[in-house]
């Protein structure tokens, strides 16, 4: 038998394998010829696509969202969101505003490339590194009044650790912090323990903790962002107390987005024993 009758003879043995493997597992999408006659191995490409997740998803699901609470702040269908993070469809303009504003992050953030700058709010330069494990415990800062009069978070030493509640449970750069000076805000005692979360998303007039560039701490409840003219978000707007004159008056702060050094989400308070 010659070399030529014997590779045709090879082939054609390969091609009705291939065949009987077709139609044996038509509905298994183990083997699927094409017309060009390549073979697509799709539980591969299934797996190679289960770790490409979008950005979308992973902030949604960092900050606590279901799809169906996503879509009620965002005004957009549940199917709708569940396309965008399959990535088969595209974010526009308009809806990467609506969906930054809810989620508190840049719209560049949602996008599935790295073309662009990550400017997550709640980070900062001492909430950055990677943490190697989540303690039992969170640290516990204090708030205090500078000599100029403005407040500062003294996050250089941890005065004691007080025990992590359930809702904080594995979260990472999590803390608890006590303000030192009862005129900061009526709401919270000298004795509480204020749990800041890092990541959890703010909602409006919820209470929370903010740090611009300067180190300088507020306390009070988020009110929304204000946007630029092209509709981008371009600063933190905070409803904040100040006592004066033997009472307590409101008073609206708003923190440029290029100096807010960092953000928390205040999610509860313990009385210390």
């Amino acid at each position: 038998m010659s070399a030529t009758k014997s590779s045709v003879q090879k082939e054609a043995q390969f091609e009705s394998y291939v065949e009987d493997r077709t139609s044996t597992y038509s509905t298994g999408n183990v083997l699927h010829i094409h017309d060009k006659g390549r073979v697509a191995h799709n539980k591969l490409l299934t797996r190679k696509r289960k770790k490409s997740r979008h950005p979308l998803r992973d902030l949604r699901l960092q900050r606590g969202y279901t799809l169906e609470e996503l879509a009620e702040l965002t005004k957009l269908s549940p199917s709708y969101l569940s396309r965008l993070e399959s990535g088969s469809r595209r974010l526009n303009a308009d809806i990467l505003q609506r969906i930054a504003l809810v989620l508190s992050c840049h719209p560049g953030d949602l996008l599935p490339h790295d073309a662009h700058t990550s400017k997550y709010i709640p980070q900062s330069s001492w909430t950055k590194e990677a943490s190697l494990g989540v303690s039992q415990d969170l640290p516990l800062y204090k708030l205090e009044r500078r000599q100029d009069g403005t407040l500062m978070l003294d996050v250089a030493s941890t005065r004691e650790w007080v025990n992590r509640p359930p809702e904080m449970t594995g979260v990472a750069n999590a803390f608890a912090f006590s303000i030192a000076d009862k005129d900061v805000n009526p709401r919270y005692g000298k004795s509480d323990r204020i749990f800041a979360h890092p990541a959890r998303s703010l909602t409006p007039e919820c209470y929370m903790l903010a740090v611009n560039a300067n180190d300088q701490a507020f306390v009070g409840q988020f009110m929304g962002w204000h946007a630029d003219a092209s509709g981008q978000p371009d600063a933190l707007e905070l409803m904040v107390v100040e006592f004066s004159e033997n009472t307590y008056k409101e008073k609206t702060l708003s923190i440029p987005r290029n100096e807010l050094k960092a953000s928390f989400r205040i999610v509860g308070t313990m009385e210390a024993a």
